[in-house]
């Protein structure tokens, strides 16, 4: 969470352009989301330095420019990063938060 906390505070000069950046969601809103998908949809058992990784490819994803047109494009590049089989868990954490943005605003 602090590092997710410390991303957000170092991206906020680069992300406080105003309408040019409105398709991604806030910095907050998506820190949010994507600190509540990962813990809901990870066994408690994993620990938060196995959940990181996930969180911060959940939260690139959340706060990019094209997620509103392309979601599952935009978490598939981000997640190709990760080895094979932990790249399936980044892309799921990252469209699964925001397919659940999408429900919880009824869009």
């Amino acid at each position: 969470m602090r590092v997710l906390v410390a991303l957000t505070i170092g991206l906020s000069g680069g992300l406080s352009v105003g309408s040019a950046m409105a398709q991604g969601l806030a910095p907050v809103d998506a820190i949010n989301r994507c600190e509540s998908f990962v813990e809901s949809a990870m066994r408690p058992e994993f620990s938060a330095s196995f959940k990181h990784p996930y969180k911060v490819v959940c939260y690139f994803g959340l706060i990019d420019d094209d997620v509103a047109e392309d979601h599952h494009g935009v978490c598939a590049r981000l997640s190709a990063q990760f080895a094979p089989s932990h790249r399936v868990i980044a892309e799921y954490m990252c469209t699964g938060a925001y397919e659940a943005h999408l429900s919880a605003t009824g869009r």
